[in-house]
């Protein structure tokens, strides 16, 4: 369901909306219906912060890009009020910053509620992605001080380095080798790494 007609909602309209649709007295009206159901969840996001601000675009906005803070929490930059994990970076052509927010306001800023959902349901999927891959089993890397691992074709290397850890994957489905052009300070954030490496391949050749 697309609801790009919420965002352009006024915060009173919305109030007004829902308490209409919620003391309907149609029989088959609940409220767990969809309508009631956007329009209080949109009603709960605009009551707080940049939402009840003069001056600061309410619609019209662009993602820009995503973050999972995974074990830090911050405060949605737009409402104010909720503590997020997965972040949402979305620009305006009629505002200086770009905002920090969370799922909710993404989607109402947007415009597109389900692409904002999408974008949060992708983050959680590869976080759990790669709970799964730091539990994986490492073995001695052979002639060099390091870890190697294999999957779906593919080999990992960590290896330490000057002044830190690097490492490659190769891909044998392509015969092609992805080497690490930045030095990690540690095994475990190089791993982290590759795991990015590893996981875009794996989502290429899903497509």
């Amino acid at each position: 369901m697309t609801i790009p007609a919420t965002s352009d909602r006024s915060y009173q309209g919305l109030r007004a909306e829902t308490k209409a649709l919620t003391t309907s007295t149609n029989a088959t009206m609940t409220t767990r219906d969809p309508d009631i159901q956007d329009s209080a969840r949109a009603l709960r996001v605009m009551a707080h912060g940049k939402w009840q601000q003069a001056g600061v675009p309410h619609r019209g906005w662009l993602c820009v890009g995503e973050e999972d803070l995974d074990d830090v929490r911050e405060t949605c930059e737009m409402c104010e009020h909720q503590e997020i994990r997965y972040v949402q970076l979305m620009t305006h052509t009629e505002y200086p910053d770009v905002l920090r927010v969370g799922c909710d306001c993404a989607g109402y800023m947007s415009g597109h509620l389900l692409a904002a959902e999408d974008r949060d349901r992708e983050m959680r999927n590869r976080a759990n992605r790669l709970r799964t891959w730091r539990r994986r089993v490492w073995s001695s890397l052979a002639g060099r001080d390091g870890q190697v691992t294999f999957l779906q074709g593919m080999r990992v290397r960590i290896y330490r380095v000057e002044g830190g850890w690097g490492g490659d994957v190769y891909d044998k489905w392509k015969s092609k080798e992805r080497i690490s052009r930045i030095i990690h300070p540690t095994i475990s954030a190089t791993k982290a790494a590759a795991f990015l490496v590893v996981d875009r391949i794996q989502q290429w050749r899903r497509r």
